[in-house]
């Protein structure tokens, strides 16, 4: 999160940063944030950094939304899937699995999903 930045601020930034899109609406927040170690094999593209500390939130695309992956000059993906949240944990890195798991349970909890 930038300085002087609302969590919800940064939401609608990293969306246009990372898939060029921000027309979405938020559902639901994860009421804590989340923090996760790094993979050690990936701790070497990361250096300085050994994990990160996150705000999940739960989103959809509106009807009219379009992703465009290039909208910035160094894309952060080279492609997106949409699958049902009973998939998603197959498709998510290991070391990231049980802050998902976490987070979707929650939502399930929560009636959102």
């Amino acid at each position: 999160i930038d300085e002087g930045e609302t969590p919800r601020e940064a939401l609608r930034r990293e969306l246009l940063e990372e898939i060029g899109c921000d027309n979405v609406e938020v559902l639901g927040e994860y009421p804590e944030w989340i923090s996760y170690d790094f993979s050690k094999v990936s701790r070497g593209k990361t250096y300085p950094f050994d994990g990160q500390t996150q705000k999940y939130f739960l989103v959809r695309l509106k009807e009219d939304a379009e992703i465009n992956l290039d909208a910035y000059h160094i894309p952060e993906f080279k492609e997106y899937d949409f699958v049902c949240y009973e998939d998603l944990l197959k498709k998510v890195t290991y070391f990231k699995r049980p802050v998902y798991r976490r987070v979707i349970d929650y939502f399930i909890k929560e009636g959102l999903i």
